[in-house]
């Protein structure tokens, strides 16, 4: 069984002709094998955000600044490390990594904060809509479709209906409750001479 150190990881990259933001942080996944000590990297997948995400490193060898293999011992939680060319900050590690490291003598840090950037900023403080329906279900009862929340309702009240006769203005109404929905259906009674049936 081939044992992975997991480490959760970012980089502060810069970004150019943006009006908004001057900098974006990325968010990676880094998975280090003890069996061969290399290491393979992805970044975490964001909704929206405008970058190509997923593999970033394939998985091999890699070099620090000074030309140095990584060796686990290099990597630590609030350390910065140097893989090609950028300088990647750990900020968390997985409960198997811990015990591993804590097994060899060495005690990983706990959580540490990502460091926030306008965009994620702006992402948190979005107002959250929330979706008003009833004037799409009003236009759906009114076409003759709809859809009933309440299955139960619908099942145990089906074809169950409440019907009341109203008067208002020397005209005659009846009003049809549908119990199996909650709708109601207002229909106007006609007579041959509808004026001189109240007189």
């Amino acid at each position: 069984m081939t044992k992975v150190l997991r480490f959760w990881a970012y980089f502060k990259e810069s970004v150019e002709e943006s009006p908004i933001e001057n900098f974006r942080i990325r968010k990676l996944k880094l998975y280090y094998y003890i069996v061969d000590d290399t290491i393979y990297i992805t970044e975490v997948k964001e909704t929206n955000s405008g970058i190509n995400q997923g593999p970033f490193l394939n998985r091999g060898k890699i070099r620090n600044e000074t030309g140095k293999i990584i060796n686990f011992r290099d990597l630590l939680v609030g350390s910065n490390v140097y893989i090609h060319g950028r300088w990647i900050t750990l900020y968390d590690c997985d409960e198997f990594t811990r015990k591993f490291y804590s097994s060899n003598g060495i005690i990983q840090k706990e959580k540490t904060e990502v460091i926030k950037d306008t965009f994620h900023e702006q992402k948190e403080n979005k107002p959250v809509k929330i979706k008003d329906n009833s004037m799409n279900d009003y236009l759906e009862y009114k076409l003759g479709g709809g859809k009933t929340k309440n299955m139960i309702q619908f099942l145990e009240n089906d074809r169950k209906v409440l019907k009341f006769f109203c008067l208002s203005e020397k005209l005659k109404y009846i009003i049809h409750y549908f119990l199996s929905d909650d709708t109601i259906e207002i229909r106007e009674v006609y007579s041959g001479n509808m004026y001189d049936i109240y007189n």
